[in-house]
């Protein structure tokens, strides 16, 4: 039988019950984060996406909504092309400069 400072999952063994206890809470808030993240945001979250979606957290609630836009949104090249569309972006600009650096990885999240 393994010793009790041994996680099989890491396959490694901690120095003391301290650096145990730290890993076991760190990735129970991650974990806590992440149930309340899928709850809240409504977005296909795993842990690999945890430190992805943690910088985008701030305001992943108002990016919501507009998720189908962000899809085709390109930042240097959007034109609005009525008075509709020419409010929408007035409405959202500073959630889509929020938005801008992590374009990538917002068109790679999935809705629940």
């Amino acid at each position: 039988m393994p010793s009790k400072l041994y996680c099989c999952k890491l396959d490694k063994y901690f120095e003391t019950e301290d650096d145990q206890k730290v890993y076991l809470k760190n990735k129970e808030k991650k974990r806590v984060k992440i149930i309340y993240w899928r709850k809240n945001f409504k977005y296909d979250i795993n842990e690999e996406d945890y430190e992805d979606f943690n910088k985008i957290s701030k305001f992943a609630k108002k990016l919501y909504p507009i998720h189908d836009f962000l899809l085709t949104y390109k930042p240097n090249s959007y034109k609005p092309k009525n008075r509709n569309e020419l409010d929408f972006y007035a409405n959202n600009k500073k959630i889509l400069d929020k938005a801008e650096p992590y374009l990538n990885y917002i068109k790679t999240l999935q809705r629940i």
